[in-house]
């Protein structure tokens, strides 16, 4: 998880915190996760009509 951390500059201590919160907080890291799988599933698209193209 090392280059995660870097790349968004953030501890693992930083990220526990953050997951000890949201872990108590289950409406919110629902809507997060909705989030993700949203983002993760555009993504997803873009990548297959790219192949398409190529």
């Amino acid at each position: 998880y090392s280059y995660v951390f870097k790349k968004h500059n953030i501890t693992a201590e930083q990220f526990n915190t953050s997951l000890k919160y949201y872990s108590t907080e289950v409406k919110e890291m629902q809507d997060i996760n909705v989030q993700v799988v949203e983002r993760l599933t555009q993504m997803e698209s873009e990548v297959k009509a790219q192949k398409k193209v190529e």
